[in-house]
């Protein structure tokens, strides 16, 4: 995998984009209906085993992945990495190997119209069972990959996992911080715990690394681990690049986390979040927040956010400490 993704061209910030790239794709069903299968959750011994669980397509769904097998055969240049369909959408990592004559939004264009003539090959309005275009993801740097083709073929599985031992992530409202009103997913309990670390990589500390001296940045997250061995919940927006590592780290190593986001969570019963996050979260290691209304169309965080999420995080440790 690292030798291949080193092959690999990935997109700069802002750009149209008509070369090498990898992008995650999600079209989805209106409403959420299951419309493209069924989920199926093997039972041994009277015992569900959600880590076994499969789709079984329909035959809307038979049609989709034949679209995304017709858009490859018609776009060489295009090569879908992992692909997972659910009742209720498709994911899609795709990898463009070289220049295209269209753009990544055109391409996915024609996949949405072969996905809406399926559906009326089946005597059904294409444009409601999919009114809205595919979402284009961009990945932006390496690491993300990995994490999204597991994520992508996981799909089932952690579904079904959030279907059989829902307690864990249940979207939940009305979680009060002084102020401040949040909506949750995870283990609430770990806002009153005693040890709250708050976690904030000072950019001062990142500049100085960028110059050759890193002394202070090690220090900094050398510390967030050694108070998450003690037992400390780490606390924080986890924004940049360093925080992220300590969070990796600390998570792989199964300390707990209370994660600031800066987008809502979902109008929805549950939220099934990715990778390390679904099983620290299974566990009872992770809680999610938000301040914010959900918004579908957000891509980027502002200053104004991530400075008031950085205040959240630091509120909320002072105030443990002061009770």
């Amino acid at each position: 995998m690292q030798d291949q993704e080193s092959q690999w061209h990935w997109q700069q910030w802002g750009t149209q984009w008509h070369g090498k790239g990898i992008y995650h794709i999600t079209l989805s069903t209106a409403n959420h209906r299951p419309l493209l299968g069924t989920l199926l959750i093997p039972e041994r011994e009277g015992r569900k085993m959600p880590n076994e669980a499969t789709v079984e397509r329909s035959e809307l769904g038979k049609g989709v992945i034949d679209s995304l097998y017709r858009m490859q055969q018609l776009h060489e240049e295009v090569k879908p990495i992992a692909y997972a369909l659910m009742p209720t959408h498709v994911h899609v990592v795709l990898q463009v190997m070289r220049e295209m004559p269209i753009s990544m939004r055109k391409l996915m264009q024609g996949f949405w119209q072969g996905c809406k003539q399926a559906a009326w090959r089946l005597g059904m309005n294409g444009g409601d069972v999919f009114p809205e275009r595919p979402y284009i993801r961009t990945m932006w740097h390496r690491g993300q990959l990995r994490t999204m083709i597991d994520y992508v073929r996981l799909n089932p599985q952690r579904k079904a996992v959030q279907m059989v031992e829902p307690e864990n992530f249940l979207v939940q409202e009305g979680i009060e911080l002084g102020d401040v009103t949040c909506r949750g997913v995870g283990n609430v309990k770990l806002l009153f715990e005693q040890n709250l670390f708050p976690v904030h990589v000072h950019k001062e500390w990142v500049w100085d690394a960028e110059k050759g001296n890193d002394q202070a940045l090690r220090d900094y997250k050398n510390r967030c681990i050694i108070e998450a061995r003690k037992g400390a919940v780490l606390v924080s927006p986890f924004i940049n690049e360093h925080e992220r590592q300590v969070l990796q780290v600390a998570l792989a190593e199964g300390a707990r986390a209370i994660y600031i986001l800066d987008n809502g969570l979902p109008d929805r019963r549950t939220y099934k979040p990715s990778g390390a996050y679904f099983e620290a979260c299974r566990e009872g290691r992770m809680l999610f927040l938000s301040p914010w209304d959900y918004d579908a169309q957000k891509k980027h965080c502002t200053r104004e956010e991530c400075v008031r999420m950085n205040q959240l995080a630091e509120e909320m440790c002072k105030r443990e400490k002061e009770e």
